[in-house]
């Protein structure tokens, strides 16, 4: 890459002296900006998975223009923007360049030699950052990803480092010229390898018919699952229309199994009022006391118990819930799976939230394990797992006898910490790393479960969860229908 020093020859020990008071006049200028702009930073999310040696390739979501400068900030390591030459027309860009921090490309060259000029900066021992959307987002949805930054980390061997921008959009949209003041986070992803061995792209490996020279479609796809770590960390979905909108690349028949799915890494979802909008058991007991099902007294017990456990006043709901479902000893096994076929088409898959959908589908692209768990019973959650096509599900059993349910409930309820228990044994059972995995939740009930997780996101928080999550600086993201 050439750089614009006004044609003037200049010897290398000058250009030596010259890059370092460069250099240390622009630390300066970050450590003093920086400390401005702490302002706008709420938290950044796991620090510590920032290589502290050696180069890095940071892959971004871009929002706002906001963006460069908060990134900047936050990341006291000397970075490098990668733009088009036409971004070279703006003073304050064009400034960046002056203090090597910028790499501006044209786009009429080819592309080894941009290839070259980033590897160049890698040899340096630099980072660099690259936004795949090459453009900021007008509408604060993902932009279409452009994957050459993947070849670039193939052939390179540097590690991709995901990085997520939340509330940048909100800070300075696209029709303002000041920022507000609103408080922005950071989150910071594990560093991913483009090679056989990561357990991300291995699977594309395999049915990649020249795996030392990856075809446009592998390229695309490995952009695609990056973009979706960095949608995971967030906490919230990106435009579930591309997943019709491009083909999707299918592992060959005889690709071996451990090579489709990664099991160390899962994700526990919740399902009352974060899939589901509403209470499932509450809505049972509606729905069969208009169809003369259940009693008055019944269905204002379940009411009551609804309360209750929303607003987290109860954990042992046992003796409302077995008042609940005694009337279920009417009916046999099968009539009720019928009753509750009906009662679900009719009234729990239109309120499944479209954000949840999207984020399951990005969870299962990504080879994690989707693991559903519920205070609920199991009937129910179990068609809510077959709609979604996740991976298993945690859910309390109904005590059957022959082909009558007793009424009972099967122990363990899993409510509060038995449902964390039982997290911890599935984790145990499956090999699963819950330091990986993730967790959605909406009730204060669940923080146990989400504090053994490493990656808590709280969707649609009651008032106490809400607060104890600003404590503890966990991600909250609205799930919408």
């Amino acid at each position: 890459m050439e750089y614009l020093k006004g044609g003037r020859d200049i010897s290398h020990r000058a250009v030596v002296w010259l890059r370092l008071i460069s250099r240390l006049g622009f630390r300066s200028f970050r450590a003093s900006i920086g400390l401005l702009l702490l302002l706008w930073v709420r938290k950044v999310h796991h620090p510590e998975k920032l290589p502290r040696i050696g180069p890095a390739l940071l892959i971004s979501n871009h929002l706002s223009h906001f963006d460069w400068l908060l990134i900047g900030a936050v990341f006291w390591k000397p970075l490098v923007f990668v733009g088009t030459k036409e971004l070279y027309t703006f003073p304050c860009i064009r400034w960046l360049e002056k203090f090597d921090s910028a790499v501006f490309i044209d786009r009429d060259r080819s592309e080894v030699d941009v290839y070259n000029e980033i590897a160049s900066r890698f040899r340096q021992r630099q980072v660099i950052v690259i936004y795949p959307e090459g453009t900021r987002s007008r509408t604060g949805v993902r932009q279409p990803v452009k994957f050459g930054f993947i070849r670039i980390a193939y052939l390179t061997k540097v590690p991709i480092v995901p990085i997520g921008m939340k509330g940048t959009f909100e800070t300075l949209p696209p029709y303002r010229r000041f920022p507000r003041l609103r408080r922005c986070e950071v989150f910071i992803g594990a560093p991913i390898f483009v090679a056989p061995e990561s357990p991300l792209f291995r699977d594309l490996f395999v049915s990649s018919p020249s795996p030392k020279r990856l075809s446009e479609e592998v390229c695309q796809e490995m952009g695609e699952r990056v973009m979706d770590e960095i949608g995971i960390m967030l906490g919230s979905q990106w435009d579930g229309n591309r997943f019709q909108q491009r083909k999707r690349l299918q592992p060959t028949k005889t690709e071996a199994p451990a090579l489709v799915r990664s099991t160390k890494t899962a994700a526990f979802f919740d399902v009352d009022r974060t899939i589901v909008r509403c209470n499932t058991q509450l809505e049972l007991a509606r729905f069969c006391f208009t169809r003369g099902l259940f009693p008055f007294r019944s269905f204002m017990k379940a009411a009551l118990w609804g309360i209750l456990a929303h607003h987290g006043f109860s954990e042992d709901t046992q003796a409302l819930r077995e008042d609940l479902y005694r009337t279920v000893t009417h009916y046999s096994i099968k009539d009720w799976e019928r009753i509750f076929e009906v009662f679900y088409n009719e009234k729990i898959a239109p309120q499944i939230y479209k954000s949840a959908m999207d984020l399951i589908r990005s969870h299962r692209r990504l080879g994690h394990v989707v693991v559903l768990v519920s205070a609920s019973i199991e009937p129910i959650v179990l068609r809510v797992r077959k709609q979604l096509r996740a991976d298993y599900d945690i859910a309390t059993k109904l005590e059957a006898i022959g082909d009558t349910y007793t009424g009972r409930l099967c122990k363990p309820i899993m409510k509060g910490s038995a449902k964390a228990s039982a997290i911890v044994n599935f984790a145990n059972q499956h090999e699963i790393d819950l330091s990986q995995s993730y967790g959605y939740s909406d009730g204060f009930s669940d923080v146990r479960w989400l504090g053994k997780v490493g990656y808590p996101r709280i969707v649609n928080p009651d008032r106490k969860l809400s607060l104890f999550s600003k404590r503890k600086g966990w991600p909250v993201t609205k799930f919408t229908r």
